[in-house]
């Protein structure tokens, strides 16, 4: 396969993932439909990214935009629906006698929560992003990928080259991550980690898939220590934002002191999983992954 019909390939998949989903979205009714067509938008973007010298420049920065959009407008109900679900979670991780107390703050996200799938099937339901997907699955049809000469090279050779310079400063970055670094360092390593595997994920058709897949695998370990790291920290700051609601409205003091107790624990969570996170990191900067990668793609990683 040359690099336009690998290209071809991730963008076709991924749009017909965002339409299987966009229905679901629009009902609002199971969270899974937000979730993956947010995953397909995320890897459409990654794939812009990684292909843009195979697309006019205008269409390039016209589908950026558009995809950037689709992400912004589906993100406050991905991270309210992502706080319901922490509730379960929540329970157990206080006493029984104070579990009643917890009922404000959930009733309080539900609210918010149907407000803003209101809002969101609405634009969701709105010739925008209709046009974008038609519009885009049109300009696949008619071989927008293929009236470049990047196009006709390997998509072998390419693949390769392109991971390797990826994994180089996606090790550059883990290098320097320690204990003391800020989660916003935590988090742009996640994301790197993810652009990895989904590089890699895009090129497996003309790729080794034994090793790769064992590759993958390891990413996928380093993805979800650092993603426990990171949810532990955004459910702090929503604790605190709820906290901080409750108070504006008059509420009693039980509940505040409820989600008190619980960012206690997740102070916790968060040393625990900083900790898991380094662990799993060190592979990802150690000699056996360089030699794995460098196995697997056939470059020098240094």
């Amino acid at each position: 396969m040359n690099l336009s019909e690998i290209a071809q390939h991730a963008f076709k998949t991924q749009l017909e993932r965002m339409q299987l989903n966009l229905a679901g979205c629009i009902e609002g009714e199971d969270p899974i439909h937000l979730h993956d067509l947010r995953v397909a938008n995320r890897r459409t973007r990654v794939a812009l990214s990684e292909f843009k010298k195979l697309l006019p420049d205008d269409i390039f920065q016209k589908y950026q935009e558009e995809f950037r959009w689709i992400h912004d407008i589906t993100g406050p109900v991905r991270d309210l629906d992502v706080g319901l679900a922490h509730f379960p979670y929540y329970e157990k991780k206080i006493s029984k006698n104070w579990r009643s107390a917890l009922i404000p703050a959930r009733e309080m996200l539900e609210y918010k929560r149907q407000t803003a799938q209101a809002e969101l099937a609405d634009v969701l339901a709105s010739n925008r992003i209709q046009d974008c997907f038609h519009s885009w699955t049109s300009l696949l049809e008619d071989g927008v990928l293929e009236g470049n000469e990047r196009g006709l090279r390997s998509g072998t050779e390419f693949g390769c080259r392109r991971i390797i310079k990826r994994y180089r400063k996606t090790r550059k970055r883990g290098l320097k991550l320690n204990k003391k670094s800020p989660p916003e360092k935590y988090h742009d390593l996640r994301l790197r980690v993810k652009k990895l595997r989904y590089l890699m994920e895009f090129f497996q058709p003309v790729l080794d898939k034994e090793h790769t897949n064992r590759l993958r695998t390891e990413l996928k370990k380093i993805q979800d220590a650092l993603g426990a790291y990171q949810d532990a920290v955004v459910q702090v700051a929503s604790l605190i934002h709820m906290a901080e609601n409750l108070q504006d409205t008059g509420s009693e003091l039980k509940p505040i002191l409820a989600l008190g107790q619980l960012i206690g624990r997740y102070e916790k969570e968060i040393r625990r999983s900083r900790k898991k996170s380094l662990k799993a990191i060190r592979w990802l900067t150690g000699d056996a992954a360089a030699r794995e990668f460098q196995r697997c793609f056939k470059y020098p990683v240094e």
